[in-house]
């Protein structure tokens, strides 16, 4: 299919949430990065080729005990915060150069006939050990469904970014996004990395600055990739829950009037404001550290105001449906006391959910552990 609106995007019970599936980022560096003789697919995955940003770090700053190097990798949360790209898949060119990694998410999820990141879902990526700092490195938004492997035999061929853009997929169907600079993923940092904004208009009729954001390019479209750091690791006692909350709702970025402000709402109705005015997909509000957290009764909440002040109600969800949301429903808790958790707003605050299906790109939260080493 071609970058056209996908009427069927947050529908169908084939859309799981994508927690814990996302390995591909760093994956992809590990593969290319232990190759040092470049091999015979034309990458040059060193961290010193050609157009990588400096990463600030010395370079003969020499043994392994230097401080940075004590830092441990990124840790770092992809997610899918486009109003109008349907489920998506991911390929990278390291350090400017195409290379033979597999488009990702590799597998489908359950019940999902082909694999993709789906909107309004997000995952943390694992740490396998490679240091993304050290590329440059340009991400693809592919449409998931316009990748479609060969079979010989039975068994599905291994796909190659290098041969699906360009070759398999079609120009239509796939967008190149801005480079991600070397050193940006770096030691000890913590961040949200969504894919946000819109198609063009020629892509999506559909799409206007009050869904995809006041830089909404009717011409160009908007679609990116955005970073937003956040604290890893908080400062919540044994006894208290750690929250921070990033903002990635492009509808409640040019919905809202006095600036949009995070809380908690705790069970007896008290608010309890995390940080300041949040800026879409800026840095991290927060964080707040919060004792006896129930995740049935407790709820987040955004607010059009500063809530202290008399800011009004956007939309408030029990911590519960967050996790629900994040990784599918019927899993145990997983806030719990000693943790910080970053707390993600996603899609349009006034638009509930369908019952029983995602969320999609109505108004809802995702609930991440701000460290998941």
């Amino acid at each position: 299919m071609t970058l056209c609106k996908d009427k069927r995007r947050g529908q169908g019970a084939a859309r799981r949430r994508a927690a814990a599936v996302l390995g591909w980022l760093v994956a992809a560096a590990a593969a290319c990065g232990g190759d040092d003789d470049g091999g015979d697919d034309g990458a040059d995955p060193s961290p010193d080729g050609g157009s990588a940003v400096d990463s600030g770090a010395a370079a003969d700053s020499g043994s392994a005990e230097d401080a940075g190097a004590a830092l441990p990798n990124a840790t770092i949360v992809f997610v899918h915060a486009s109003p109008d790209f349907p489920t998506v898949r991911f390929c990278f060119d390291l350090n400017g150069q195409s290379t033979p990694l597999g488009p990702q998410p590799e597998q489908p999820l359950p019940g999902q006939p082909y694999p993709g990141l789906v909107p309004g879902t997000g995952g943390a990526v694992p740490d396998t050990g490679v240091d993304p700092s050290a590329f440059a490195i340009t991400p693809y938004a592919v449409v998931a469904e316009a990748i479609q492997p060969a079979v010989s035999g039975g068994v599905a061929e291994a796909q190659h970014c290098n041969e699906i853009i360009p070759g398999q997929v079609d120009p239509g169907e796939y967008v190149e996004l801005a480079e991600i600079p070397r050193g940006t993923l770096a030691r000890g940092a913590s961040l949200i990395a969504a894919l946000t904004g819109c198609l063009p208009a020629g892509a999506d009729p559909e799409a206007t600055p009050a869904a995809c954001g006041v830089d909404y390019d009717p011409a160009v479209g908007n679609l990116a990739l955005r970073a937003a750091p956040v604290d890893r690791v908080g400062s919540a006692s044994a006894g208290e829950t750690g929250f921070q909350a990033v903002h990635l709702s492009s509808q409640a970025e040019t919905a809202q009037i006095n600036g949009l402000y995070f809380a908690v709402v705790r069970a007896d109705g008290d608010v309890v404001p995390i940080g300041g005015r949040a800026a879409f997909a800026g840095e991290g509000a927060g964080p707040v550290n919060l004792t006896e957290v129930v995740a049935a009764a407790d709820a987040f909440a955004v607010f059009d105001g500063d809530p202290a002040a008399g800011g009004e109600l956007v939309l408030a969800q029990p911590i519960a449906v967050a996790q629900a949301n994040t990784v599918g429903p019927g899993q145990p808790d997983y806030v719990v006391p000693g943790k910080t958790y970053t707390i993600v707003l996603l899609g349009d605050p006034a638009v509930s959910p369908p019952p029983g299906e995602p969320a999609g790109t109505a108004g809802h939260f995702l609930v991440f552990p701000s460290d998941p080493s």
